[in-house]
């Protein structure tokens, strides 16, 4: 089944987390709060104010470290098989990790 497309007003916008799908990054420093200073760096380029935000798996974590850190800049957050509370088993950096 196909999603249907989200009607006006409303914008879905999904981007490469540093160092996966396209999108490269440096050799280090993968940490949830650096995807998390990223996220508020990519939704400022972007002028948005006050999103709504979803994760799925280290996504999920991404957003809520971000909700965590501006919670008076997330309108709401929805988050989908979230990433383990306790931590990643692998370091989310490691070299198999990455796709290119």
């Amino acid at each position: 089944m196909l999603a249907s497309p989200l009607t006006k007003p409303w914008h879905g916008i999904a981007y490469d987390v540093r160092g996966r799908g396209r999108t490269t990054g440096p050799d280090s420093d993968y940490s949830i709060p650096s995807l998390a200073g990223d996220l508020g760096s990519f939704i400022d380029a972007l002028g948005i104010e006050v999103p709504h935000l979803v994760g799925h798996s280290l996504g999920s974590a991404i957003v809520m470290q971000f909700a965590l850190d501006h919670p008076a800049k997330v309108r709401s957050l929805t988050v989908a098989a979230p990433a383990w509370v306790d931590g990643m088993p692998n370091s989310p950096g490691a070299v198999e990790r990455q796709r290119s």
